[in-house]
């Protein structure tokens, strides 16, 4: 890291199961510069898991009006106006690395792959026993790699005393006596034949 940035974006992941697993990610970008204003970039259905996190300043919506080729200049143009310093892209698409390009952020890190690499400040290599590792991992490799500290693993969703009230009693309509730790499973997706079982 060349200098230590004020304002830094995060292109997170479209998907809700993969969006929890950069949460470790994001507090250590939290933890390494607890003054800079760090804005998250990401669709909208992912959204609410951050919404409560006080790792993030700002949640920019990467909705259907950037859609297509037509749409990443407009969305590049309203990311230069905030004149980030650096982008930290937990995203692998080619498109992730062309906007952050576009919106002219000096320093881009992410992953060498999905031919973007020359787009790409910091192109880190993709560690060859990443299969092998949790996704957590995954995205804690690409920061250490770029020279900014980790630490925490454990994912933590904030939320509000009305979301965990809410939750209270929904687990109570359908198990008022329980008197055991409950585990939920959701198996499945909306994308992704491995993720549906």
């Amino acid at each position: 890291m060349s200098r230590q940035p004020q304002k830094i974006l995060i292109r997170g992941v479209n998907w809700i199961g993969d969006a929890v697993l950069t949460l470790p990610a994001i507090r250590s970008v939290r933890k390494a510069f607890p003054h800079a204003r760090i804005s998250l970039l990401v669709k909208p259905w992912v959204s609410d898991i951050f919404k409560e996190s006080p790792d993030i300043d700002e949640i920019i919506l990467y909705d259907d009006r950037f859609h297509g080729f037509a749409g990443k200049p407009g969305l590049a143009k309203i990311l230069r106006r905030s004149k980030f310093d650096i982008a930290v892209l937990f995203q692998n698409a080619f498109d992730a690395a062309l906007i952050s390009r576009l919106a002219g952020i000096p320093e881009i890190i992410g992953y060498k792959r999905d031919w973007r690499g020359f787009l790409l400040t910091k192109a880190i290599p993709v560690a060859k026993d990443s299969l092998k590792q949790h996704q957590v991992h995954y995205y804690l490799y690409l920061l250490r790699s770029a020279g900014i500290k980790t630490a925490e693993t454990r994912p933590y969703i904030y939320l509000t005393d009305d979301e965990r009230g809410h939750a209270r009693d929904l687990l109570s309509s359908y198990f008022p006596d329980a008197g055991f730790p409950l585990i939920g499973i959701n198996p499945g997706a909306a994308f992704g034949p491995a993720k549906r079982w």
